[in-house]
């Protein structure tokens, strides 16, 4: 047993302690059997009890999961999608000749060179009004298509921001309390956003393409994360 003031190791049952004379009470001297009652934090406590074997190795393994997800996320904000360059520079002319006869909000009309998952809202914004535009001239179809571009657009966003707020707060509560569940699932989410991803570059053939290494990047950072933690806890 541990006396519970100074830490001096003590015989089971004593009631004094030898080192600093503290009178041990019965509930004390129960609390002081290990050197983990003088004030430092159990595994239990920290929360890493289920990642493997020693504290130590627990926590490295929680930072290790949490820096790869963390370069994911750098990852995603990248540019991950090309407009093409034709496309790009005659909406740009268009937008500024209009610009420059004395039309006011063409240049919202004006596609990016390249957007990011951050950015997919102008993506969708434009793509809505050239809908709004084709629908005046009774173009329908083309309406209804760049409508449900605009929405896949929009669910690539939300999917993106939650993926990042739930990492966030995951890597938090796994290093406080080795919780890993919104840790698993904003990776989860994440990866969800890089599917629809795919399928909004599918929708936009000939439009736009994807910018393949920080989508892959991405998606392995991700997938690595999980996998080390997986494999840490079947170590355990």
């Amino acid at each position: 047993m541990f006396c519970p003031k100074c830490g001096a190791s003590l015989p089971d049952g004593s009631q004094f302690c030898g080192q600093c004379g503290s009178q041990l009470k019965a509930n004390e001297a129960s609390a002081a059997t290990s050197p983990s009652a003088q004030g430092g934090k159990t595994r239990q406590q920290k929360g890493f009890s289920s990642l493997s074997g020693s504290e130590a190795n627990s926590e490295n393994s929680a930072h290790v999961a949490i820096a790869l997800a963390a370069a994911a996320v750098v990852a995603s904000l990248l540019p991950w999608l090309e407009v093409d360059s034709v496309v790009s520079a005659l909406s740009g002319a268009a937008a500024g000749a209009a610009s420059s006869l004395g039309f006011s909000g063409v240049s919202d009309y004006a596609f990016g060179e390249s957007y990011s998952l951050w950015s997919m809202p102008s993506l969708a914004g434009t793509i809505e009004r050239y809908a709004s535009l084709g629908a005046a001239f009774g173009n329908s179809s083309a309406d209804a298509g760049m409508g449900t571009i605009t929405l896949v657009a929009w669910i690539c966003f939300i999917a993106w921001i939650g993926s990042v707020v739930l990492l966030g707060l995951g890597s938090y509560e796994l290093l406080r309390k080795g919780d890993i569940k919104k840790f698993k699932n904003g990776g989860t989410l994440l990866l969800f956003c890089i599917a629809a991803f795919y399928v909004l570059v599918g929708m936009l053939d000939g439009f736009a393409t994807a910018i393949v290494l920080p989508t892959i990047a991405c998606m392995l950072l991700d997938c690595a994360a999980f996998g080390w933690l997986k494999l840490k806890m079947k170590k355990s």
